[in-house]
């Protein structure tokens, strides 16, 4: 280990990882706005891809859909 010391955004299930010597704590306040790009290859056909691509669709509808309200 260099530091020892790291800091890291993860989701909340990542609690469920007890981890000697890491300790998680919660961000307080509004959840930041991020910007997301995905890049991939036009003629790649792979079903994990299709299914990212649908997860991330539906995730950005979603937040669009609660921005309208």
């Amino acid at each position: 280990m260099a530091g020892a010391v790291g800091v890291t955004l993860l989701p909340t299930n990542a609690m469920n990882l007890q981890r000697s010597g890491v300790v998680y704590r919660p961000i307080a306040g509004q959840m930041p706005l991020f910007q997301l790009a995905l890049v991939w290859r036009r003629d790649h056909t792979s079903a994990m891809l299709h299914n990212l691509l649908s997860v991330v669709q539906q995730v950005v509808r979603e937040q669009l859909a609660q921005g309208a309200d």
